[in-house]
């Protein structure tokens, strides 16, 4: 019976999944159907899925939940394999409750809180756990999308954001620069005050995007490089001498190493806060000259109003002044008439005594 038949007919505790996840999860667990693993589910609900994981999976040897709910734990099963641990699943105390069960995962699905921050840190708490030839699923990964689980098309801190970045590991081998994995996901450690580990990064095989699902296949590190060339034939009609590169490996090829590191999603992010502050910085010291300069024209205006007063105090005196100056004239004119008067008087007082 196939998975999705299994799901369809199931009759027990309840599990919320969406139709298109059902073709895919037949297409990944069919290798896993009849193999001993494990299988550890972020996010279990009502605990429906491990029921049914535990029917698809007759030979599983640990089929672990996990849920923050603490009303999970009340959770009854019939069959000895499935357990349930509770409490949040990026906590020593919940990895600790894990590793006591199993420490070897085969398959994991992270069904959790779909937050961008829990997303990224359960992966890098437990993909270690993975063992080579191992899927790590992430669900509902329209969720990154959305600005409430810390998500948006454009932000680069999205799970999406995320998982784009490490798609970009699978090729690791052809990056032309001096970059390592955990450098490339720096930003990601600082913004989510998480640690990955450079060992487990080269274990990255494959990265798929299916509609909301992301699948992640674990493989050791010799099986994710390109390897050699292989040329095979013997007729050469259109080429020439493509034979003498069987055998070679893509690091044959001479290359320069680029310094393209400021051409990165969070170079720029950086550049453009950084340019943001300074602007905001230019901003405050124009708002501080605007207002020294409305400060000085103010001033002004208040030295303009005084010197028009000053201006007309002083043509007041002036006024005064030229007052002043035709009245003394005036007696000038007087005095002198008097004078006139005195002398012609005397001049005549001295002939009369004369006689």
């Amino acid at each position: 019976m196939t998975l999705k038949s299994i799901f369809q007919r199931h009759q027990g505790k309840v599990s919320d999944k969406w139709l298109s996840y059902l073709d895919e999860w037949e297409t990944l667990f069919v290798p896993f159907r009849d193999q001993e693993i494990n299988l550890f589910e972020i996010g279990v609900h009502n605990g429906g899925s491990l029921e049914i994981w535990a029917k698809y999976f007759s030979r599983a040897k640990n089929l672990i939940g996990c849920d923050v709910n603490e009303a999970c734990g009340q959770l009854q099963f019939s069959d000895p394999r499935i357990a349930v641990i509770t409490g949040d699943v990026n906590s020593d105390d919940v990895e600790g409750e894990l590793t006591a069960l199993t420490n070897d995962l085969d398959i994991l699905i992270d069904d959790g809180s779909h937050h961008a921050s829990d997303i990224i840190h359960a992966f890098a708490r437990y993909f270690k756990y993975l063992n080579p030839g191992g899927v790590y699923i992430i669900e509902d990964l329209h969720t990154s999308y959305w600005q409430a689980f810390n998500g948006g098309l454009h932000s680069p801190y999205s799970a999406m954001g995320f998982l784009k970045h490490l798609s970009d590991l699978v090729n690791f081998e052809h990056w032309r620069n001096n970059s390592s994995r955990k450098r490339f996901l720096s930003p990601y450690e600082t913004k989510y005050r998480v640690n990955f580990d450079e060992t487990d990064l080269w274990s990255i095989h494959a990265v798929t995007f299916i509609n909301s699902l992301c699948v992640i296949q674990k493989k050791t590190p010799e099986n994710n490089l390109l390897g050699r060339r292989i040329v095979v034939g013997s007729k050469e009609e259109v080429s020439e001498g493509y034979r003498k590169f069987n055998g070679a490996s893509i690091h044959d090829f001479s290359y320069e190493i680029q310094a393209d590191a400021n051409l990165g999603h969070f170079y720029l992010l950086d550049h453009a806060e950084k340019i943001d502050a300074q602007l905001q910085e230019y901003e405050e010291q124009i708002r501080a000259l605007n207002q020294a300069i409305d400060a000085l024209n103010r001033t002004n205006q208040d030295l303009a109003i005084k010197l028009t007063d000053q201006i007309i105090l002083i043509q007041e005196n002036q006024q005064v002044i030229e007052t002043l100056n035709a009245k003394l004239l005036a007696s000038d004119q007087l005095l002198a008439k008097n004078n006139r008067i005195i002398e012609e008087k005397t001049t005549q007082l001295n002939r009369t005594t004369d006689e």
